[in-house]
């Protein structure tokens, strides 16, 4: 296992917050994109409801703070790779 200084795990439990409420805002706007859209109020209800339930298991919603889950939570925030939120 990959061990990191104090300092660093410091940091990331400072800025982990901030990077996830940027990652909701950015889900958010996107659900409203969503829902203005022409699908029908049904499609719209199910869409929704799918992302949501995917997307509430991405590390950017919700991080597993352990140590040894550091890089992963790095490297992968939202799921994929997404630099210009972790930049932040």
């Amino acid at each position: 296992m990959i061990q990191f200084p104090e300092s660093d795990w410091k940091l990331f439990r400072e800025k982990l917050p901030s990077w996830q409420e940027a990652y909701m805002e950015r889900l958010c706007s996107e659900y409203a994109a969503m829902l203005t859209s022409d699908l029908t109020a049904g499609e719209k209800f199910w869409e929704l409801t799918k992302r949501v339930d995917r997307d509430r298991k991405k590390t950017g919603v919700i991080a597993e703070m352990r140590r040894s889950q550091l890089v992963f939570n790095l490297v992968n925030p939202c799921g994929r790779r997404c630099d210009r939120d972790v930049r932040s």
